[in-house]
C-alpha cells in the first residue's frame, strides 16, 4: 500500500520481491518480515521504475546520436577524399588543357606547314577531344558523389538536432520528478 505495508502470505511476498529484484536489480527492494513492510512504498517503486525507463530512453537516444555522429565523421572523411579527387581532377584537367593547347598549336602548325600533313593534325585534334572528354566525365562523377554526400550530411545534421532535442526534453522531464 501507500505506506509500504504488505498483505498476503510471506512466502508469496518474498517471491514477488525476489522476482522484482531479478527483473530490476537497481530497485534493490527488500521485505521486512517483522514489520511486514517493503523498503519502498508503491509510489516510490513507481517513481523509481519511471526514472529507470526515462534513463533507458535517454541512453537509447544517446546511442542513436553516437551512431549519427559516427556516420557524419565517415561522410566528412569521404568528402575530404572526394575533395582530393576533385582537386586531382582539376589538376588533370588543367594539364589536359595545356596539352590541348599544344595539340591545337601542333594542329595549326601542321596546317601551315603542309596541307598534306592533315593526318598528323587530325590525330592531334582527336587527342585533344579525348583528353577533354575524359576530364569532363571524371569531373561530373566527382560532382555527383560530392552532392550526394553533402545531402546526407545535411540529413544527419537534422537527425542530430532531433535527437539532441529529445535528450533535452527527456532530461527535463527527469529533473521535474
Amino acid at each position: 500500500d501507500a505506506n509500504g505495508k504488505v498483505t498476503g502470505s510471506e512466502e508469496r511476498v518474498a517471491q514477488i520481491v525476489a522476482e522484482l529484484n531479478t527483473l530490476i536489480p537497481e530497485l534493490n527492494l527488500s521485505y521486512d518480515e517483522t514489520t511486514k513492510t517493503l523498503s519502498m512504498t508503491t509510489d516510490e517503486i513507481d517513481r523509481n521504475i519511471e526514472a529507470m525507463l526515462r534513463q533507458a530512453e535517454v541512453t537509447a537516444i544517446q546511442e542513436q546520436l553516437a551512431d549519427v555522429l559516427k556516420e557524419r565523421v565517415a561522410i566528412e572523411t569521404e568528402l575530404t577524399k572526394i575533395q582530393g579527387e576533385y582537386d586531382a581532377a582539376v589538376q588533370q584537367f588543367t594539364d589536359d588543357l595545356a596539352a590541348a593547347k599544344q595539340y591545337q598549336e601542333d594542329y595549326n602548325n601542321g596546317l601551315i606547314a603542309s596541307a598534306g600533313a592533315t593526318v598528323g593534325c587530325n590525330e592531334a585534334y582527336r587527342g585533344l577531344g579525348e583528353a577533354m572528354s575524359e576530364a569532363d566525365h571524371k569531373t561530373r562523377e566527382i560532382f555527383d558523389t560530392y552532392s550526394e554526400l553533402n545531402t546526407r550530411l545535411e540529413e544527419l545534421g537534422e537527425e542530430q538536432d532531433i535527437l539532441t532535442d529529445r535528450i533535452g526534453s527527456t532530461s527535463a522531464a527527469m529533473e521535474e520528478d
